[in-house]
Order: structure tokens, then C-alpha cells, then sequence
């Protein structure tokens, strides 16, 4: 189940989304240095910007490593059918 904070934090990527506040940046993890794509949101300071990390995009297939909620419909990209 997801959390108030996380909800939250869903919402106002939305909202930045929509401002047009939102920059996809390469960063990498400091322990590995691995690279990985992350969504930003971009907060303008007068002449300045600060880019706040709220997402990872995911470098790996999702439906071959992650398990849904239970409950939850996938569609089956390849035959475009809902399933589960």
C-alpha cells in the first residue's frame, strides 16, 4: 500500500508535469557509480535552478522483474489484452 507521502509526492510530480517544471537528468548511484535516468523536478530560484530527484526511470524490463499489487490488471503488451 502506498503511503500519504508517496501519493503526495505523486500529485505534485503531476503538477510539475503540468507547469512544464520537469527535466529528465543522467545520474548515477554513488555507491556502484552505475548510471540511471531520473525525472526532476526543476525549481526556479531567480537566476537559478534546483533540480529535486522524485523518480527512477527503470533500466531493466518491469514485467520480466516486478510483481504487481494484488488485484492489479497488467496488459500483455505483445497481444494487447488485459490480464490478471
Amino acid at each position: 500500500m502506498l503511503s500519504p507521502e508517496e501519493k503526495h509526492n505523486f500529485d505534485t510530480l503531476g503538477q510539475a508535469f503540468t507547469a512544464g517544471d520537469v527535466a529528465l537528468m543522467e545520474c548515477h548511484f554513488k555507491k556502484s557509480g552505475d548510471r540511471i535516468p531520473v525525472v526532476c523536478i526543476a525549481i526556479a530560484r531567480e537566476h537559478d535552478y534546483t533540480f529535486v530527484p522524485v523518480a527512477l526511470l527503470v533500466t531493466f524490463d518491469p514485467f520480466e522483474n516486478l510483481i504487481p499489487p494484488e488485484g492489479a490488471e497488467t496488459i500483455d503488451i505483445q497481444t494487447k489484452r488485459t490480464a490478471g
